[in-house]
């Protein structure tokens, strides 16, 4: 870059439009919000009381609030990656 070239601080627009051909009748659309009662658990219990304790975390995620997610989801992260390293001692 040329020392005597000043860099702009103009926003940049990042914007990217797909397009995609499809039938509107392969478009799921729900038109209620989701059960929790009919939703199945994502894992079966593994017999170790660590790692199930930690997988039932899941269980707590609010399936409204997206933005709780990412606390929950890296919680049970460090947690089980803490069981696996003890495992290998």
């Amino acid at each position: 870059m040329n020392p005597n070239q000043s860099l702009s601080h103009e926003p940049v627009d990042e914007t990217v439009v797909f397009e995609v051909e499809s039938d509107p009748d392969d478009i799921l659309l729900l038109d209620e919000a989701i059960d929790s009662e009919l939703v199945l658990p994502v894992w079966e219990a593994t017999g170790n009381v660590e790692i199930d304790s930690a997988l039932e975390k899941i269980q707590t995620i609010d399936l409204e609030d997206i933005h709780s997610h990412h606390g929950i989801l890296t919680d049970v992260h460090d947690r089980l990656q803490d069981i696996m390293v003890n495992l290998e001692r």
